[in-house]
């Protein structure tokens, strides 16, 4: 089965990096910039005990120009800042998550806070004021860093701990019984078990 997450938050925080993770890439480095257009990236997850296709939409990042048809048929939203960008996180605060809010096409569907960069030593975000705006929407939130490797998949992996779908509605559902207290505290889930043989670092580029 496969599955459209998209990406968001402001440029230049490390959303492509973290695909590029997810995905397999190892030139972090060198990731492309998204101004022009959208992309997505490949990788896996586990949905009810079997590996998933994720395509990663890696999303413009300037809030009132971002393409609202990537919303369609999407399973959730990672919903990015950098640790060592204050502006970012108080631009989700401000913006972002109204602006989400009020998207008819994601009603339903789950959102995750994710911290970029957690490997850095200069941050301007604390782990505890981001957590506690996360609770104050319910959204599940986590800190990775694309460069070690960390909480990169599991990012990913929390939209699909966190929900169902329903059946009658065909839409992404919280439930209690599929939301752990680990999703609510937000720093780490078991990681899918996906040989490397099977993930890609495969990019779609769609032309605006």
């Amino acid at each position: 089965m496969t599955h459209k997450v998209v990406v968001l938050g402001n440029n230049g925080i490390g959303k492509t990096a973290l695909e590029m993770a997810f995905a397999g890439c190892t030139k972090l480095s060198k990731y492309p910039p998204t101004f022009v257009k959208e992309k997505f990236f490949t990788g896996h997850v586990v949905v009810d005990g079997a590996a998933s296709t994720v395509h990663a939409w890696d999303a413009q990042g300037a809030l009132f120009v971002a393409n609202r048809a990537l919303f369609a048929d999407t399973s959730g939203i990672l919903l990015c800042f950098a640790v060592d960008d204050v502006a970012s996180f108080e631009q989700i605060q401000r913006d972002w998550a109204p602006f989400l809010a009020r998207c008819a096409l994601l009603k339903g569907r789950p959102i995750v806070l994710v911290a970029t960069k957690c490997d850095v030593a200069d941050r301007q975000v604390s782990k505890e004021d981001a957590r506690a705006f996360a609770a104050t929407k319910e959204w599940p939130y986590i800190e990775t860093s694309a460069k070690d490797m960390l909480n990169v998949v599991e990012a990913f992996q929390m939209l699909f701990q966190k929900s169902t779908v329903s059946e009658d509605e065909g839409s992404d559902v919280a439930t209690e019984d599929t939301m752990s207290s680990t999703l609510s505290h937000g720093d780490l889930v078991p990681a899918p078990q996906i040989s490397r043989g099977e993930r890609g670092c495969w990019i779609s580029c769609i032309m605006q």
